[in-house]
């Protein structure tokens, strides 16, 4: 029984030292003062603005200029101010992108000529050697003449001069000596009594004196333009005839057309005024070449003279003494395509 007592006894002091190891410390027991924080939310989560760095502007490349293609054709870039883009007229000159010309009057006073002599030379410029064209009265078949001035207009011709009259007759030659124009053969016949002038499609011009050539030689060579009149104004070696030189019948004092060539793509076309004294005499054909020379031609060539001598230029004549003899045929050159000098 005591035993038993005891048991209980120390089951008891067991159970009340459980309770109070449960109990809350006194120093966890809020005061009556103090208030109890409710519990607060978790903050949300900001993102923070950092600012990035202004990026450098880069340099906006400067644009490469697009080269200027290099003039191509006779004269290639060799005459930068000959040229020009647009159409540009003058009273005394023309100029576009392949074709150029300017007129010039020269009083000779009695340098060269023996008499009172005035003439105008055409300097010309050309890219492409169908600008340099001839044209006849009807066509190159036929026999049919006409002034200067009209053959000019009928083909719109910014310059025009006296060709070598090719369908000329007379009891010495009918119908003779070779005729190619514009590239077209339209007369092989040879002619004994006059020396040649070619111009090749290169650009090239080419004298050749009788019994220096034959028709088949020139043919082969593919020429753009031959004439036949003549005589050419220099020898083998460039250098003016001396006056028993020139092979012609017709000499004299007269006015006078010719042809100079300096290089290819470079040409000038002569007419000097003739017949009247008070003005201008005309030039005999060893007058005629120093004057060709003094121009700086390397070649020279004579071609229909006299009244047929003539020079137009932006619809009007030039020099005084031509105009005055109708003529089988023209050397032309056009200006740029919807420019034309007789417009109405």
């Amino acid at each position: 029984m005591k035993r038993l007592f005891i048991i209980c006894i120390l089951s008891l002091l067991i159970a009340c030292s459980a309770v109070v190891s449960e109990a809350p410390s006194p120093s966890f027991i809020p005061s009556r003062y103090e208030t109890i924080p409710r519990p607060t939310a978790s903050p949300e989560t900001i993102e923070l603005f950092v600012p990035t760095a202004t990026p450098e502007p880069t340099a906006t490349p400067e644009p490469t200029a697009t080269p200027t293609p290099e003039p191509t054709g006779l004269c290639g870039a060799r005459y930068p101010g000959a040229f020009s883009e647009t159409p540009v007229l003058t009273e005394d000159s023309y100029s576009d992108s392949g074709f150029s010309v300017t007129i010039t009057r020269y009083d000779d006073n009695y340098e060269i000529c023996r008499n009172l002599v005035v003439y105008y030379v055409a300097d010309v410029y050309i890219q492409d050697i169908e600008r340099f064209r001839t044209a006849a009265a009807v066509d190159f078949s036929s026999d049919d003449i006409d002034y200067v001035k009209n053959i000019a207009k009928q083909n719109n011709a910014m310059l025009a001069i006296s060709g070598d009259y090719f369908n000329f007759k007379d009891n010495k030659y009918v119908n003779k000596g070779l005729v190619i124009r514009n590239g077209v053969l339209y007369r092989d016949t040879f002619d004994t009594n006059h020396d040649l002038c070619v111009l090749y499609r290169d650009g090239t011009l080419k004298t050749f004196d009788v019994g220096t050539f034959t028709v088949e030689e020139i043919i082969a060579q593919d020429p753009w333009q031959v004439w036949q009149f003549g005589p050419a104004l220099f020898d083998e070696n460039g250098k003016p005839k001396e006056k028993d030189q020139f092979n012609s019948s017709l000499g004299g004092i007269h006015p006078r057309c010719a042809i100079g060539y300096y290089e290819p793509g470079h040409y000038c076309f002569v007419v000097v005024d003739g017949r009247d004294g008070d003005y201008s005499l005309g030039a005999d054909f060893w007058e005629l070449a120093p004057i060709m020379k003094k121009l700086g031609c390397t070649v020279a060539y004579n071609l229909d003279g006299g009244q047929s001598a003539q020079i137009e230029f932006n619809g009007k004549t030039r020099n005084k003494s031509g105009g005055g003899r109708m003529i089988g045929d023209i050397i032309f050159f056009c200006a740029e395509e919807g420019f034309s000098p007789y417009e109405e």
